[in-house]
């Protein structure tokens, strides 16, 4: 799932370019593949980057 706030964040363009480009190198690659990288890339960068608002709220 999408979060806005992400938006705001200036390495979510480098995120979503990682998933796009980089695990497609040879330019192969459907539409629906590479979207599903995008998702991958964005869960990782989620977890590494402390976005879960129920702990801050907790905080």
């Amino acid at each position: 799932m999408f979060d806005k706030r992400w938006c705001k964040k200036p390495e979510i363009a480098e995120v979503i370019r990682r998933g796009w480009c980089d695990n497609f190198a040879s330019g192969q690659g459907s539409v629906s593949e590479r979207i599903q990288s995008c998702r991958r890339e964005l869960s990782k960068w989620k977890r590494s980057a402390n976005m879960n608002s129920n702990v801050h709220i907790k905080r």
